[in-house]
């Protein structure tokens, strides 16, 4: 038994494409649209947004320019990143019409999108979403894809709007050409089953399977958090390369990895994670299992940053320190709230089995405060046996 709405999908020839994707978070409003009012604009708080997009906007725009913007529908991600955090590798699913669709009764007058066009497409409309912008004129409304809110000028004057200034234009550029990209399309599998179907119910909103979906079919995840560790003599090195993609903390001694490690312990299985829950998480319920949760101390410098042998004279006592947390689902901000946890720890400010104590007591307010956006990376989303 298959759903009402999926036989409807099939029927006006959409097909169903799994997609994997990558970007560098910092100049993102995260990965969840906020609409025409929310990204790229003047909000009408006042809040200059102006070249400043949701991953999801720009690659729902993409698809617009592509197929038109009746020919995708339901495009979803697995795991929606929050602003400033990263993604090695995310995955989403949309349903794409084929390519110069019309309706000719339940037929199409072209096959579907090969995958890898698809892909290549997709990362060509990414790559170009910043020509419309001019720098140092004036355009008229209609010449700019760009959206903007509120008031823009004076009496009279509002059909036509000053060009962002040459700051922000050079930003979008720069994310548009390389913050975010298409790593790999696939034709997703027909159909998934339903873990809630219990083999008698037979109405359409528990069916025995459902559409591939790229959130419910995710088997794990595995988010990374890169922690530079400066001591001794070192106080800066490294930073003009890192400050956005790394938390960096200085100390005396440097971090107690091993202290890391063993609190990390209390968090490996199933628990409930109350303390680790961000304050607008949505899920019902606050259980979770963690399967890693490992610390790793690799020594940093121009011999790992470089690739260069021999060139760490200056920079022996630098250490970065990764934070590895997999598991199948995740509240709200966990991994985030788990590395400020950690870190405490590896500064000495707690002891491992102050961790154990915090999961326990199911507080949110008893745990330190989370770590910053900009050192998390979303590194990998598994499908089980589906590899795209």
């Amino acid at each position: 038994l298959v759903s009402t709405a999926m036989a409807l999908r099939r029927s006006s020839s959409f097909t169903r494409y799994a997609l994997s994707l990558q970007y560098r978070g910092t100049d993102f409003l995260g990965f969840a649209s906020q609409g025409p009012r929310g990204e790229d604009c003047v909000t009408p708080d006042g809040s200059d947004l102006r070249g400043i997009r949701s991953v999801e906007g720009r690659v729902l725009e993409a698809l617009t320019d592509l197929t038109g913007e009746s020919n995708h529908e339901n495009f979803q991600v697995s795991s929606r990143t929050d602003r400033g955090v990263h993604a090695w590798r995310n995955t989403a699913h949309v349903d794409v019409r084929p390519r110069k669709w019309e309706a000719l009764g339940s037929k199409a007058t072209h096959d579907s999108w090969d995958p890898l066009v698809l892909q290549r497409a997709l990362n060509y409309h990414l790559a170009t979403q910043c020509r419309p912008l001019y720098e140092g004129e004036i355009v008229a409304p209609d010449q700019l894809r760009r959206r903007r809110e509120g008031p823009i000028g004076a009496a009279g004057e509002s059909d036509r709007v000053e060009a962002a200034p040459s700051w922000i234009l050079s930003r979008q550029r720069a994310a548009c050409e390389s913050d975010l990209r298409i790593l790999s399309a696939a034709l997703a599998p027909p159909l998934a089953p339903n873990e809630y179907y219990d083999g008698q119910t037979i109405w359409e909103d528990e069916p025995a399977f459902i559409d591939w979906n790229a959130r419910f079919t995710a088997s794990g995840r595995t988010y990374v958090y890169r922690i530079l560790d400066l001591s001794g003599g070192e106080k800066d090195c490294g930073t003009p390369f890192e400050r956005d993609r790394a938390w960096i903390v200085r100390t005396k001694r440097g971090l107690d990895v091993a202290g890391m490690n063993e609190a990390a312990g209390h968090l490996v299985g199933l628990h409930n994670f109350s303390s680790f829950r961000g304050k607008h998480c949505k899920r019902p319920l606050p259980v979770t299992r963690l399967s890693r949760v490992e610390v790793i101390l690799t020594p940093y410098g121009a011999a790992s940053y470089l690739g260069v042998p021999g060139m760490d004279i200056r920079s022996e006592k630098a250490n970065m320190v990764t934070v590895i947390v997999k598991g199948e689902s995740f509240l709200y901000r966990q991994v985030r709230n788990i590395v400020g946890c950690l870190i405490r720890v590896g500064k000495g400010n707690m002891k491992p089995g102050n961790v154990k104590d915090i999961l326990e007591a199911r507080d949110r307010a008893l745990a330190p405060d989370m770590a910053p956006a900009h050192g998390l990376y979303l590194a990998d989303v598994e499908h089980g046996d589906f590899m795209f």
